[in-house]
This record gives C-alpha cells, structure tokens and sequence, in this order.
C-alpha cells in the first residue's frame, strides 16, 4: 500500500503521479486522501502508466457515521466522483484490491427457500 496526498502547496510541483503509477501497475494499491480537488489531474497522470479499466474506488467520511463508498475503474472515477457528488473529505482507492474489496462490501443476493 503507498499513501499519497493529492494536496500539494501552490509552489510545489506535487507528486510525479507517473512514478506512483508505474508502483501500482506492479501491484501496489494506491490510497490518495485529500485527492478530491485534483481528481482530474490526478487520474489523468495516472492513466499515463495504468490501463483505464484498472479497480477503483472513492470512500468519503472514511470511519464515520456518514461514510460512504462507490466502486469505479480508473478511468471512470472523475465521473463517478461527480455524478454521484462525492466532495471532501474522501479518499482515492486505486488497484486491484479495490475490486475484491468492493464485492466483500456488496450486499449478499437474496436467497430463496422452498419447502419440500
């Protein structure tokens, strides 16, 4: 897991989101917090070295009461961050693991019982 902050200071040149890349695209998960304002910034760079349909995810209030999450791909998460309206705080899941832990959170399908 490499914890990167998607928050960088108006002088700084932030992060070299390709090298980060090029650690998740060798199986690191990638975990940005403070990434929401710079999403598009962020995924683009990252795109650069990693394949679109690479698992996502965002997670906003991580640990409260309010916490929520939605599933993406790379390639989808800009869209799926503003379509469903996700704002700070939350953070940027981004790598395989994401996809296992995403269906582990999903609901079980209902089951049906017959008697006999």
């Amino acid at each position: 897991v490499l914890l990167v902050t998607g928050h960088t200071r108006e002088e700084s040149e932030g992060q070299d989101w390709e090298a980060i890349g090029r650690a998740a695209a060798a199986g690191v998960t990638l975990v940005v917090y403070m990434g929401i304002a710079q999403i598009r910034t962020i995924t683009e760079r990252l795109l650069r070295v990693l394949p679109p349909e690479l698992p996502a995810a965002v997670v906003q209030h991580v640990g409260s009461e309010r916490e929520r999450s939605a599933p993406a791909t790379l390639g989808s998460l800009v869209d799926v961050v503003a379509s469903q309206g996700f704002g700070s705080p939350a953070i940027l899941l981004i790598g395989r693991v994401t996809e296992a832990a995403v269906h582990a959170a999903l609901p079980a399908a209902p089951r049906r019982y017959f008697a006999t």
